[in-house]
């Protein structure tokens, strides 16, 4: 049940259509669960909002589908969909309703042990993730407020054709150059444009 999508549903006793959503629903609130005590103990200096923010990181719904491709649960999934193409999402609506199946079958502490050492120890890289999504921009402002800095971005080109270009943006502290970035948007460089600055510049969220 747990890998019947919804396209593919089969009628059940009742007339219920039986299909994975409930599951879904189910897993989605256990994963919560589990991440936000790991998060909890984990990072015991955090408040009630960065745990949130943290949580919301791990769990998010990119992540979800990366963790389910390289699980290959995309193999098990059973559905009629447009073309035989599978929506990204439904990767990782698959792996929560998968977790909602094994916590019915084993019960939370299994359950619980399943996600901490088969996706959160293999597959999450909480040191990179909370370094990518840092607000590298706010955190370079409010630097430059504190000490008394100019923080400009400038536009210095950009490479590639229309449908795949990449914009390079410089970051200028005081009128000097601090960091360069490249993206596929200008907020994109510029976030890694803030970022090469702040490492250069070694602020952090402390200073």
């Amino acid at each position: 049940m747990a890998f019947l999508h919804s396209s593919a549903s089969k009628s059940q006793k009742k007339g219920i259509n039986g299909h994975n959503e409930r599951l879904e629903f189910l897993g989605d609130s256990v994963l919560d669960l589990v991440v936000a005590a790991i998060v909890y103990e984990k990072f015991p200096d955090k408040n009630e909002g960065e745990l949130t923010r943290i949580r919301a990181i791990i769990v998010n719904r990119t992540q979800l589908n990366r963790i389910a491709e390289t699980l290959g649960l995309y193999k098990l999934i059973i559905g009629n969909f447009v073309k035989n193409i599978l929506p990204e999402d439904v990767k990782g609506n698959t792996l929560e309703a998968l977790i909602g199946a094994i916590y019915l079958d084993k019960g939370f502490q299994f359950c619980q042990k399943y996600i901490h050492k088969n996706i959160i120890e293999k597959h999450v890289n909480l040191k990179e993730l909370l370094s990518e999504n840092r607000d590298y921009k706010s955190e370079l402002f409010m630097w430059a407020q504190r000490n008394k800095k100019s923080i400009r971005f400038e536009t210095v080109g950009d490479k590639g054709s229309m449908s795949k270009r990449k914009y390079i943006i410089n970051v200028l502290v005081n009128g000097k150059v601090s960091g360069t970035g490249e993206g596929i948007s200008k907020k994109k460089a510029e976030h890694m444009a803030s970022r090469n600055a702040c490492s250069k510049l070694n602020i952090n969220r402390q200073n």
